[in-house]
């Protein structure tokens, strides 16, 4: 809710790429098309570079995010002079400006995803619990070792520190046959 300071703490949810939009000129000094706010080619730059430029790491808290929905201001990163030169040289074009802009759409899948983990919190609570309605919780019946389980299962929800396929883990032994 509050946003994340450091880049290592950062869900996934929140790391897009992006597309980059500028003015340029293009052409010669007497004869030159003048572009706004256009789509900047980046085909130019090697696969590293271009993948550094396009992404965009969202910290920004919830209300800062919901804000940007509500007025359809475009959220985004302005590239420096250095890369703006760094990418004319590759294009032929004079960039005069860019910025790596956020689609709408992404800021809004970072809403829906805080929405459903908020839920299932919600829902995991009422199961455990009961009716949340009173929000009186009695925790005396409970033991410490099934608090313990429990609030594991609440930091897998808000954090998913659940397992992926894919992710790099390794099975050291296994009896599993196919």
């Amino acid at each position: 809710m509050n946003g994340y300071n450091d880049l290592e703490t950062l869900p996934d949810y929140r790391i897009f790429e992006c597309e980059v939009y500028g003015d340029y000129l293009s052409g010669t000094v007497y004869n030159h098309i003048k572009a706004t706010n256009h789509l900047i080619p980046l085909s130019g730059l090697d696969n590293e570079m271009r993948n550094a430029i396009k992404r965009i790491n969202i910290f920004n808290d919830v209300e800062t995010i919901q804000k940007a929905i509500d007025s359809h201001e475009s959220m985004g990163k302005p590239l420096p002079p250095e890369i703006c030169s760094l990418i004319s040289g590759t294009c032929n074009l004079a960039i005069t400006r860019a910025t790596v802009k956020i689609d709408e759409t992404r800021l809004m899948s970072i809403i829906k995803i805080i929405e459903k983990k908020t839920l299932d919190i919600l829902l995991r609570l009422e199961k455990e619990f009961g009716n949340l309605d009173e929000l009186d919780v009695n925790l005396d019946s409970y033991g410490n070792e099934k608090l313990q389980n429990f609030n594991q299962s609440l930091i897998t929800i808000a954090f998913d520190n659940s397992t992926k396929i894919g992710n790099d883990n390794k099975i050291e032994s296994s009896n599993f046959q196919s």
